[in-house]
């Protein structure tokens, strides 16, 4: 519950400086692993404001080979991380 209400706290503070709710649940799908090496990257406030598409996350050059990597590793699991579920 506890981190429940954090998001909903993050989410507020986004919502006073200005961004949409399609901003809010724009969300990347990318599995565990690789969700583990971009926050090993930044924190949330750099990841949110620095790297805040695909594109710019694969210009990291530890990104770019955890990549890599990650490509030639057995698929173990075909779930992925979603933080936030869409409002219906």
């Amino acid at each position: 519950m506890a981190v429940q209400k954090a998001c909903m706290d993050v989410h507020k503070e986004w919502k006073r400086k200005g961004a949409t709710q399609e901003q809010l649940q724009a969300v990347a799908m990318i599995c565990r692993s690789c969700h583990n090496a971009v926050h090993r990257v930044a924190d949330n406030k750099t990841l949110a404001a620095r790297f805040n598409r695909l594109a710019d996350l694969m210009q990291v050059e530890s990104i770019q080979r955890h990549v890599v990597w990650a490509s030639k590793q057995k698929v173990a699991t075909t779930q992925f991380v979603r933080k936030y579920k869409p409002r219906r």
